[in-house]
């Protein structure tokens, strides 16, 4: 028998073989096969390849497909039955998750998207993974690469088949630099009964964790308010202690970023706060309507959300206010400070609310003192009312590019405007 008789046979036995005899496909499917439901589209990778296929055979029944040869899987989309048609699969990354990381150190992301095949690669900001995996034609997952210390920006996420068609994300992924806390309410949550929160695991790698005894802040699963992702609630009697806080010692300056949402309009609220046990006065901190008669640094004079900082020498408290609040409104609160520029930046979901200078015009500019450090108040007083989603702490003035690439990284997890 002539090889062109053999493949002319071969294709027929395909095509007669084919179509089952049930309109879905088995729950276990034969080796060296794949299956398309009737009157469905599928994308089967095989052989470095990826094809969607789409089932109108002409006798309404589920389609074998055979796959255990790249010869057999060439044959079937060269040759397909009636009313089968296939082409190539249109490539797409959608999502990847976690959006975000350290700069450095291994963060496993997992990528989502049509079209990848066995052999793609994953690449962060152009630089290929240390390790990528294909899972399905739907699916990647990889190692990131490092970016330099304490980089802080939004790059480009992309998946390459070995025939290099690839597709892309833009702003797939957001490296964080090197926070000194950072708090999430998706990762590192203990919770008691009742959805009582006992430890929030700093995600840093510092340490600074946060706990607390009692009475504890709830954890909600999925808020509507946060694009049904976590939040810590906080009744406005509870709160955590920081167990780290010498990690904020003799640093350039701080900076905070925190996805909230405030659920009263009550005067001195402290969202969070450093200060010394010598002489008990903030540091650094961020609060809603404080009532205070300390010295106005900012350029605004009204506003609902105020940056607290106190000299380290314990003389003179100063802040910067700004921005209006409305109840049950998520917002997005940024604020930094520079201790040798004695300068200090307050922002409200993306917009500079308030500039400050002279901060801290007397003292050292470096504390070198033992540091306590409240989230949900202010010591033991001041409580905050209200969700809280996630929060970075630095222990530099992070500048205003990358203020705006934590903000735009919060706004994308948590649909924020």
């Amino acid at each position: 028998m002539s090889q062109r008789l053999r493949s002319l046979l071969a294709i027929l036995l395909l095509a007669l073989l084919a179509p089952i005899a049930n309109a879905a496909c088995p729950v276990s499917l034969p080796s060296g096969t794949d299956c398309v439901n009737a009157a469905a589209t599928k994308a089967i990778t095989a052989h470095s390849s990826c094809r969607s296929v789409t089932n109108n055979h002409v006798s309404g029944q589920a389609i074998m497909i055979p796959v255990n040869t790249s010869t057999e899987w060439t044959r079937f989309y060269s040759n397909l039955p009636g009313g089968v048609t296939a082409s190539t699969c249109t490539m797409s990354v959608t999502s990847v998750s976690p959006q975000a990381g350290l700069a450095v150190g291994a963060t496993t992301i997992t990528v989502t998207g049509t079209g990848f095949v066995s052999g793609a690669v994953v690449r962060v900001n152009g630089t290929n993974c240390s390790t990528s995996t294909f899972v399905s034609a739907t699916q990647m997952t990889c190692d990131v690469p490092s970016a330099a210390a304490g980089t802080i920006a939004s790059v480009d996420v992309s998946v390459v088949n070995p025939d290099t068609s690839s597709a892309s994300l833009a702003s797939g992924f957001y490296y964080v630099g090197a926070p000194r806390t950072w708090l999430r309410a998706d990762a590192g949550v203990s919770v008691g009964s009742g959805n009582d929160v006992l430890n929030w695991a700093d995600s840093s790698g510092t340490g600074n964790h946060a706990s607390t005894s009692g009475p504890y802040p709830q954890r909600v699963l999925a808020s509507a308010n946060f694009n049904n992702k976590p939040v810590i609630t906080f009744s406005g009697a509870n709160f955590f202690e920081f167990t780290r806080m010498n990690t904020f010692q003799n640093v350039a300056g701080a900076s905070a970023v925190v996805a909230l949402r405030p659920t009263s309009t009550g005067n001195n609220q402290a969202i969070f706060s450093y200060w010394t046990g010598a002489d008990g006065n903030d540091r650094f901190g961020f609060a809603i309507n404080a009532v205070t008669g300390n010295t106005n640094r900012g350029t605004s004079p009204t506003g609902n959300f105020y940056l607290l900082a106190t000299r380290v020498d314990g003389t003179g408290h100063e802040y910067i206010r700004g921005g209006t609040l409305t109840v049950n409104s998520p917002v997005i609160m940024a604020g930094s400070m520079n201790y040798s520029a004695q300068t200090a930046e307050l922002a409200i979901n993306g917009s500079v609310v308030s500039t400050g200078s002279n901060m801290l015009t007397s003292g050292s500019t470096s504390d070198t003192a033992s540091l306590n450090g409240n989230f949900g108040a202010a010591d033991t007083y001041n409580y905050f009312s209200g969700d809280v989603a996630e929060i970075f702490h630095f222990g530099i003035a992070i500048t205003s590019a990358e203020r705006q690439v934590l903000e735009n990284y919060l706004k994308a997890k948590y649909n924020l405007p």
